[in-house]
């Protein structure tokens, strides 16, 4: 019996993506991550009509749309009847009008370079489809690892990545990101979200091994920009990874710190005040909003 793996293909990303209509979304963008050691994610980001901000939509799988895949394959052939397909999570979020614009910028510099298919094998593939005023004008196939390191396609990826990031506070979709930040980015969990404030977050597991590369990453966050630290999801805080942490903190501009136990006591512990650790990054956002951008160099962290 003849298969259509391209239909099969399209059905199993429908069903990811869920149903948005983009009727009256001034721009569109639907992105499909096939990592292969980790289950799926879906993203759909939709802007308002004037574009100034968007509502980002998640599908988070809960098993593994490849085995999926390869089920109805292999039931076509053989006239099995294949199982249910995972079940999905489904998460909300928003972004605001700044980093809908860099997203943007990012799509259309990844326009001159020509993506390549590819499998997802040891990698992970990423899909994408375009959209301005209901009309697809815009889609793209590739796997991850295979594009130039630098490149203006892995700035996109990588910008898509940013961007779902920083539309969700969902602690299932936030896992699920972390999960797949290895294929797009260094190895060191540590990723500069942007916006003002800016936020960064540094998450999973991190030793003293990183250290290093944990100041390299710090030292390049311009001085006296006021700075969210998400530690939320970070494993464990160890003696040196502490230091780190606590020398940026005393630099100008000022640091809030978004932390939970364990984390939040090693940071005071250390000498971070108290009044500086936060469990939610809306609390840490006001926080720099009040404080004195002198503030950092002239007194305890």
């Amino acid at each position: 019996m003849s298969v259509d793996f391209e239909e099969i293909e399209r059905r199993v990303a429908a069903y990811m993506l869920g149903d948005h209509d983009d009727g009256e979304a001034a721009w569109s963008c639907r992105v499909l991550f096939e990592p292969a050691f980790h289950n799926e994610l879906s993203v759909t980001f939709q802007s308002d009509e004037a574009g100034q901000g968007a509502s980002a939509h998640f599908g988070v799988s809960l098993g593994s749309l490849w085995t999926h895949v390869w089920d109805i394959e292999r039931g076509l052939k053989e006239g099995i009847e294949p199982g249910p397909p995972p079940p999905i999570y489904r998460g909300r979020g928003a972004l605001d009008g700044e980093r809908l614009a860099e997203l943007r910028a990012a799509w259309r510099a990844s326009l001159y370079d020509e993506p390549s298919e590819g499998n997802g094998r040891d990698g992970m593939r990423v899909s994408w489809w375009v959209g301005f005023e209901g009309q697809e004008v815009g889609s793209g196939s590739v796997r991850a690892g295979e594009e130039p390191e630098g490149g203006v396609l892995r700035l996109f990826l990588q910008a898509l990545w940013r961007a779902a990031a920083w539309a969700t506070e969902d602690p299932i979709v936030a896992e699920r990101l972390e999960q797949l930040h290895g294929y797009l980015f260094d190895p060191l969990p540590w990723v500069d979200l942007g916006g003002t404030p800016r936020r960064v977050r540094l998450f999973g597991r991190v030793t003293s091994r990183d250290a290093a590369a944990l100041d390299r990453a710090m030292a390049a966050i311009p001085a006296g920009e006021a700075v969210l630290v998400d530690l939320r999801t970070l494993d464990e805080v160890g003696e040196a990874l502490c230091r780190c942490l606590v020398a940026f903190g005393a630099r100008r501009g000022g640091v809030s710190w978004c932390a939970v136990e364990p984390a939040a006591s090693r940071l005071r512990a250390a000498g971070v005040s108290a009044d500086r650790i936060f469990a939610e990054v809306q609390e840490a956002l006001e926080a720099l909003a009040r404080r004195d951008p002198g503030e950092g160099a002239r007194r305890s962290i």
